[in-house]
């Protein structure tokens, strides 16, 4: 198996891969039919970040296949990337991954890009199967800025909540407005392709001259491409990156291509583009710039053929399945006037198969010479069929293979026989082609058989007779240790690992690496070990190691693969316990294309030390409500919020961000739409029953942004009504904030004793006779410039400035973030006056408190914690936020039991946001330990904007549809009752 990696270009509305023509074959057979995934490590990253990628596939019959993977970039279906796996043989339902890293350029336009898989027969038709919507894979523009400095004892958290600014964070804001630069001209190109010949017979070279004139001095890449006829795909394509051109200027690209001997016949087309370097923005397309005809020689009237040899399959799809029938001779035709040709290819062969008889799970090695009558070049295949002479069970062949006049060429293949083969005579054929699998043959053989037979059943053991006594003791014989063979599956495993199946591995399948540094290990108690796995063209260099003790490599790499071959012999050991530990390196052979180490079976002379299983957490579900509750206004009873009835409801929703930065960066109240269509689109995702609106301080009170004061209130507003009339709860958050003489374009660490008491003043004013509304005070509290809460002193200074602010003397003399925004100590306004601020209005709406440390913390100990420090509420109607990401604070679920835990049993606790690049685990981790704590949560963010935290994001469009990211949190909220 040797990948080959093009960059293909298609753009507009290309003829469809399903009408693709099909090759036509005289043998009426079923044709294979595949399924294929993809699992990506990453539905979201930044330009310049690698995605990791295993695409699946599996055929409903014997085959070999092309399969690829390509990923589609925005607006227009510009293949940015694609990776091929040229002739691999499947068997039927055999599972097959291909694991993929794409290097997403540093000049890549920002968006969704799409991957979408292929399956085709050799030859790149027909088409076996297609998911052209496999995944997606969300790319933004890298951060600018670096997060807060945490104290030298304290762990650096990594990650800031999109949006939000809020979690310390690598990750950038959404943008912010800068001076408009002057306009410059737009790269624009002209272009002209000539082609010669304009016709050509299969097998010959055309000439392409691609001309491309820049209307102004820039840099680009320039891509040709040959199309077949009616293809989507490109058969040849040539780019040249990083093209420097002054104004005016012409460049010149000859491209050449070969016509492939078994090219299907008819007109191709040369298309021409012009991107950016790297393929991030497309320029100029011209989807054919110029045409050429193609034409398939008539072939010479074939020599009739014995009926016993069965041909190999047609020319356009490479000798994977059984072979046809033999060719009808064709009648002499009217004698002409013929041209002298030179001699045909011929060939002659001889073969021995060993052993001539072998076991199921055995292996059988096949030694073909071949000898040419003439000089030429051809293809030489190995095939192994069933016993009923038909079904084709491996093939492997030689492109490319060059002879003189009499010569003789060896080759040598191995088969390993399968542990479910059936017994029978298996019979051996070769056969000799053109270049290219071209649609005659030169010679065909069926060249020798063996035999599988069926394991030989333990003979009883029968009493031996005792030997009369003699006078000195006879050495008796050692018996050989019996040996013991052990699965993958019950192998010890570190790092990154994947699974494969196939019928050719022990036990139908095996696990594989090519992550350096991961491992695999087996302990057990006995005296020796035999590891046997895979060796193939794609694996690399392992390093196994025998307790503890040095490492020695062991070379993976084959021509060919073969399964369960013997890798390592572990040295004579004393009978006890041993671990046997093997390694990927990440090195591999020169002649290997990746560096692949897989782990298939042990056999050892003793008995196997089961890895202990790693307990799985019983989450007792939350007892699904015998009436839903109904839809009406909160407020809190104990440590529960309830509805008007008295119902417990569990708030599980989403952010909805845009509303904070817009009114200061771009002109507008909200970021994307905020009106019916999208909100039914949140209505689609079953159990969800609140959004958290952020707000931005200044454009409310009307001191700072566009729109601001009573338009940006009203569009508020307006929001707010349309949530709550579709039944969901509103969380409003104060989320961007600065105090006098600052524009509020970004987070502060605290509130502010200028703005913040009346903004929630007004804010309360609007909303208090709407009880479905819930006041979030201040997004995310960084008092005391993150310090570590590690020591009682430390911790009693932050919840105390979280609290009182900079009257109670407690909050550093200055608070800043690393986006540029500070304020003093005593600017800093605490939780008290805030609440104290709502209140005043009369509003009665339930107020959530969000702890220190970018609100990751709410309790440091038993004393200073949220609860102990909550500020005094004469209604008692608080909530306790906490915001979790990886690498912060408090990220999983052993943190919460912790510190989460004790707040449940004395107020509601709320998961305000969430996000986890680790994907599926830790997100259903956190969601599944929230929903057997009573704890609602709310994931960030609802957002398709292409603005920064992309990695967070949960649609892919405003009308709910998820994400990779969002249909976790989708999916785990559809189980719910």
């Amino acid at each position: 198996m040797e990948p080959s990696v093009l960059s293909l270009i298609s753009v507009g509305s290309p003829t469809r891969l399903s009408e693709a023509t099909t090759a036509t074959n005289t043998t009426p057979s079923k044709q294979p039919r595949f399924a294929m995934s993809v699992a990506v490590d990453r539905s979201s990253a930044t330009r310049g970040q690698a995605v990791n990628m295993v695409a699946s596939y599996t055929g409903d019959s014997p085959t070999r296949a092309f399969v690829g993977v390509e990923i589609l970039a925005p607006m227009g279906g510009v293949i940015s990337y694609g990776k091929w796996w040229e002739r691999e043989y499947f068997e039927a339902g055999e599972l097959r991954a291909f694991p993929v890293t794409w290097q997403i350029p540093a000049s890549a336009m920002t968006g969704p890009y799409t991957v979408r898989l292929r399956a085709f027969g050799v030859g790149w038709k027909p088409l076996f199967g297609f998911d052209d919507a496999a995944s997606t894979i969300t790319v933004a523009d890298p951060p600018v800025n670096n997060p807060p400095s945490p104290s030298p004892s304290a762990p650096a958290p990594t990650a800031t909540p999109p949006g939000s600014t809020g979690t310390p964070s690598p990750t950038v804001a959404p943008p912010t407005a800068t001076p408009t630069p002057a306009p410059t001209a737009a790269p624009s190109f002209g272009s002209t392709v000539t082609v010669a010949p304009a016709s050509l017979a299969a097998g010959n070279t055309v000439t392409i001259n691609a001309s491309v004139t820049s209307a102004t001095t820039t840099t680009a890449l320039v891509s040709v491409g040959v199309y077949p006829p009616g293809g989507a795909l490109a058969v040849s394509q040539e780019s040249f990156d990083s093209q420097s051109f002054v104004a005016g200027q012409t460049r010149s690209y000859p491209v050449s291509w070969t016509v492939p001997a078994g090219a299907v016949a008819g007109t191709y087309r040369v298309s021409l583009g012009v991107f950016s370097p790297g393929w991030g923005t497309q320029y100029s397309w011209v989807d054919s710039a110029a045409t050429f005809a193609v034409t398939v020689p008539a072939l010479p009237t074939p020599t009739a053929v014995p009926a016993t040899p069965t041909p190999p399959p047609s020319a356009t799809s490479a000798p994977s399945a059984s072979p046809t029938a033999a060719p009808t001779v064709v009648a002499t035709p009217s004698p002409s006037p013929t041209a002298t040709v030179a001699p045909s290819p011929s060939f002659t062969q001889t073969t021995t198969v060993s052993p001539t008889s072998v076991a199921p799970g055995g292996s059988v090695s096949v030694t073909t010479k071949v000898t040419s009558s003439t000089s030429s070049t051809a293809i030489v295949s190995l095939y192994v069929y069933a016993p009923d002479g038909v079904t084709q069970l491996d093939q492997q062949w030689f492109e490319n293979q060059t002879f003189t006049a009499g010569q003789q060429r060896t080759y040598t293949v191995s088969w390993p026989v399968p542990s479910t083969a059936a017994s029978g005579a298996y019979v051996v054929k070769a056969g000799v082609f053109p270049p290219g699998w071209a649609p005659q043959y030169y010679n065909w053989w069926v060249t020798g058989s063996f035999n599988v037979t069926a394991p030989a059943p333990t003979a009883a053991p029968t009493a031996a007779p005792t030997a009369p006594p003699t006078s000195s003791p006879t050495a008796q014989p050692t018996t050989a240790p019996q040996l013991l063979s052990v699965n993958d599956t019950s192998f010890t495993y570190a790092g990154t690992w994947l699974t494969s199946t196939g019928s050719a591995k022990y036990q139908g399948d095996d696990h594989y690496s090519d992550v350096t540094g991961s491992t695999f290990s087996i302990t057990f108690n006995g005296t020796s070990l035999l590891l046997q796995g895979g060796r193939a063209p794609y694996h690399g260099i392992a390093a196994v190691s025998v307790d503890g003790g040095p490492e020695s490599d062991i070379d993976l790499y084959a021509a060919t693969r073969v399964d369960q071959a013997l890798l390592f012999t572990a040295p004579t050991l004393a009978n006890g316990t041993h671990t046997v530990r093997v390694r990927v390196t990440g090195r591999k052979n020169a002649a290997s294309t990746e560096a692949i180490v897989n782990a298939d079976r042990v056999d050892i002379a003793g008995t196997v030390i089961a890895p202990a299983p790693t307990p799985v957490p019983t989450v007792a579900p939350t007892p699904a409500p015998t009436t839903p509750p109904t839809f009406s206004g909160l407020h809190v009873a104990g440590n529960r919020l309830v509805n008007a009835q008295g119902q417990t409801v569990v708030l599980r929703g989403v952010n909805r961000m845009g509303l904070e930065y817009m009114c200061v960066q771009a002109g507008g109240v909200a970021d994307g739409p905020v009106d019916q269509a999208s909100v039914n689109g949140m209505r689609t995702w079953r159990n969800s029953n609140v959004v958290r609106v952020p707000l931005n301080e200044q454009c409310w009170l009307g001191v700072g942004g566009n729109p601001s004061g009573a338009t940006y209130q009203q569009g508020v507003e307006n929001y707010v009504n349309l949530l709550t009339a579709s039944g969901m709860y509103v969380l409003l958050d104060l989320h961007w904030s600065a105090p006098a003489g600052q524009l509020a374009t970004g987070q502060q660490a605290m509130p502010n004793t200028s703005y913040s008491a009346e903004f929630w003043r007004s804010v309360a004013n609007r909303f208090k006779n709407n009880p479905m509304v819930l006041f979030d005070l201040f997004n995310e509290p960084i008092p005391n410039n993150n310090a570590n809460d590690g020591t009682d002193a430390a911790a009693m200074r932050s919840w105390s400035c979280w609290r009182d602010g900079g009257a109670g003397g407690n909050c550093d003399s200055t608070l800043s973030l690393s986006v540029g925004t500070s304020l003093s100590g005593s600017q800093a306004v605490g939780m008290q006056a805030l609440v104290d601020a709502v209140r005043s209005t009369g509003a009665q709406n339930v107020i959530v408190l969000g702890g220190i440390q970018w609100a990751n913390t709410i309790w440091s100990n038993s004393s200073r914690n949220l609860w102990t420090y909550r500020p005094n509420d004469p209604l008692g109607q608080l909530v306790a936020s906490l915001h979790s990401y990886d690498g912060t604070w408090c990220p999983d679920t052993s943190c919460f039991d912790r510190e989460v835990t004790p707040i449940t049993a004395n107020m509601p606790v709320i998961v305000g946001e969430f996000g986890n690049g680790g994907g599926a685990t830790p997100l259903n981790a956190l969601m599944s330990w929230a929903d057997a704590h009573g704890v609602g949560y709310l994931a960030w963010t609802w957002s398709v904007s292409s603005s920064g935290f992309s990695q967070y994001k949960l649609i892919a469009s405003w009308d709910g549809t998820p994400n990779d990211f969002g249909q976790v949190v989708k999916g785990h909220l559809a189980l719910l009752p």
